[in-house]
């Protein structure tokens, strides 16, 4: 009787901790690009890269709860803001500015994709003197964060 009834715990246990839901960023492409394409207008900076850095997400609903989703581009635009306050990205230890960003191709009410980040940063450089990070808190209660050099 004691080891059914261990069973059934154990069961019950894996059960809950699948049902138990991860927000999470993830990277899924890091990249040099020769500039930033914005409406036809092509955007360069001599003498420096361009680091452009594709995400994806899962989130909690309440994220995006409130937004209008009437509005494709106020939606994808919010989404945009709220994902965007988590991410960091540095050289040489200081947090450079994000140059420019486009919103998610794809939003759900839990989710997103390929969200594209720009940064800019000066030609000679070492190999470990990058590092982004995303505080996963954003995301949710225990949102898993990045924490990851850049070594391009």
């Amino acid at each position: 009787m004691k080891r059914k009834i261990f069973i059934v715990l154990v069961a019950a246990m894996l059960v809950l901790s699948g049902c138990a839901r991860s927000y999470k960023a993830t990277v899924k492409s890091v990249e040099i690009v020769d500039s930033i394409n914005v409406s036809g207008v092509y955007y360069r900076y001599d003498g420096q890269e361009i680091i452009k850095i594709v995400m994806d997400f899962s989130f909690d609903k309440a994220l995006t709860s409130g937004l209008d989703k009437d509005d494709e581009d106020k939606y994808l635009s919010a989404v945009f803001k709220k994902l965007d306050k988590g991410t960091h990205f540095y050289f040489n230890n200081e947090e450079v500015e994000r140059t420019y960003g486009f919103w998610p191709e794809k939003v759900g009410s839990t989710s997103a994709k390929d969200m594209a980040l720009f940064y800019v940063v000066q030609k000679d450089r070492s190999g470990d003197s990058m590092r982004f990070v995303y505080d996963g808190e954003v995301l949710g209660e225990g949102g898993q964060g990045i924490d990851q050099t850049i070594d391009l």
